[in-house]
């Protein structure tokens, strides 16, 4: 029902309306979420004059502290399809793939320096236990 009223309301006003009150999220004691993004984005994309707002607000959401998840892409990938920019919806999905793989690699990374960190410090108190003259 909740998502009906927001499409009800994305149809009956102006769509600088619906943007501002997405940003004045806050000001409603509300807590401005990946989903709340995600529903916006997904109204945007649905009428063509409107797409060129996605980059600004998407700027703007950072200042909400709103972090992109891969649900927000793909709902910017399927609308990129939608238009018939399949391209632009490729290259998208290739940040994607690379970011997630430089993701991967620095978690791996920093569960080896962990292990490392461990193995040195299980080491050093090992050689002290032996170096005591208690």
């Amino acid at each position: 029902m909740r998502n009906l009223n927001t499409w009800v309301y994305f149809y009956v006003f102006e769509t600088p309306d619906v943007v501002e009150l997405f940003f004045r999220i806050l000001r409603f004691r509300c807590t401005p979420t990946v989903c709340s993004l995600n529903l916006l984005l997904s109204l945007l994309c649905r009428k063509r004059e409107c797409l060129k707002m996605v980059p600004d607000i998407l700027l703007k959401s950072r200042g909400l502290k709103i972090r992109l998840e891969e649900s927000s892409f793909w709902v910017l990938i399927k609308s990129l399809c939608r238009i018939m920019r399949v391209d632009y919806a490729i290259k998208m999905m290739n940040c994607m793939v690379e970011e997630w793989i430089r993701r991967i690699t620095w978690e791996r990374k920093k569960e080896e320096n962990e292990v490392r960190g461990i193995l040195v410090f299980s080491h050093v108190t090992s050689a002290n236990q032996w170096c005591d003259t208690d």
